[in-house]
């Protein structure tokens, strides 16, 4: 395999290790503030991650100095052709097939998604690092809300409603979350494994009790296929060799095993979605979880194969449901 060298999001070591006093303005400390509850936010209720955005993007703005130091950022003219077309391509398929129930949702998170790329190409290291830290005590605080609900139930308060009951999408993504958090931690302690400190120790710490927590509590079974695939990626890259695909591998089929074993709930949700897909296959009954994701992805596909250009429009998977 050609050895390659690509670039992970994650704060270099020595971003971590070592924290600088700076002589920060009012503007620098209120931006800091933002992007470590941004980080923090992916947690939390949706919504807020995307106001907290667009806050650090109005001091960006208003802000001389901090206009001048992130222009300066930019990324190259490849990069913003890419994320412009991105962010407007979706209103010309708007334009050309109309509008439908969900189109303005659709839209509204294309241009966040494409402007949230940016604006994270544009920080600067003490930013990224503050929204990162952000990012792993916001796991930190799911952690000990959902262990401490386990023995001492909590109050159905609205800023951790979605961490203590099965609640659509917001339960299922800030488990998705806690599980890629548990990854980076992997990664952080992969990058320092040349040295023992404390610091490695607390990385590995961090990961061990993100996985527990999603392995033990999760009934998202997206958040367990994501814990389980974590380490295959990670030290795929960090060996980046045939060799290191090849203890990927091993290694995620020994810790699919031991989940298994060890987390009774992770191998109960896995051999009912095997049952439940078992059963469409035979008689074609889609009422169960697997079954209508199944009808789902087969009316996607199919509608694919229909509009193979210019799709059925943005916004109308909704309408053709």
């Amino acid at each position: 395999m050609r050895k390659f060298t690509p670039t992970l999001a994650f704060p270099r070591e020595n971003e971590v290790t070592e924290t600088p006093i700076l002589k920060m303005n009012k503007t620098q400390a209120g931006i800091h503030a933002l992007l470590f509850v941004f980080g923090f936010s992916a947690f939390l209720p949706q919504g807020l991650s995307a106001a907290t955005l667009l806050l650090v993007l109005i001091l960006w703005l208003i802000s001389r100095e901090q206009r001048q130091l992130h222009i300066q950022r930019l990324p190259s003219k490849t990069i913003m052709f890419l994320l412009v077309a991105f962010a407007i391509w979706p209103f010309i398929v708007a334009a050309y097939s109309g509008w439908f129930t969900d189109t303005t949702t659709r839209l509204f998170h294309m241009v966040r998604v494409a402007l949230m790329l940016q604006m994270g190409l544009m920080a600067t290291p003490s930013e990224r690092l503050i929204a990162f830290k952000g990012l792993i005590w916001g796991g930190i605080f799911t952690s000990c809300v959902v262990i401490t609900h386990h023995f001492y139930p909590l109050p159905e308060w609205g800023i951790w409603h979605h961490l203590l009951t099965v609640k659509g999408s917001q339960s299922s993504r800030a488990m998705i979350m806690l599980a890629l958090a548990s990854g980076i931690c992997i990664a952080m302690w992969l990058k320092a494994t040349h040295r023992f400190t404390m610091q490695t120790l607390m990385w590995l710490a961090g990961a061990a009790l993100f996985a527990l927590v999603v392995g033990s509590f999760s009934f998202s079974r997206n958040a367990q296929i994501v814990l389980l695939a974590m380490p295959l990626i990670l030290i795929m890259h960090h060996h980046q060799s045939w060799r290191g695909v090849l203890s990927a591998v091993a290694v995620c089929i020994a810790l699919t095993k031991l989940a298994l074993s060890i987390f009774p709930f992770v191998s109960a949700r896995f051999f009912q979605a095997a049952s439940e897909l078992q059963t469409v296959i035979n008689s074609g009954n889609c009422e169960s979880s697997v079954g209508v994701r199944f009808a789902m992805y087969e009316m996607a596909w199919q509608q694919v194969l229909a509009h193979p250009w210019m799709g059925t429009g943005i916004g109308s998977f909704v309408d053709y449901w």
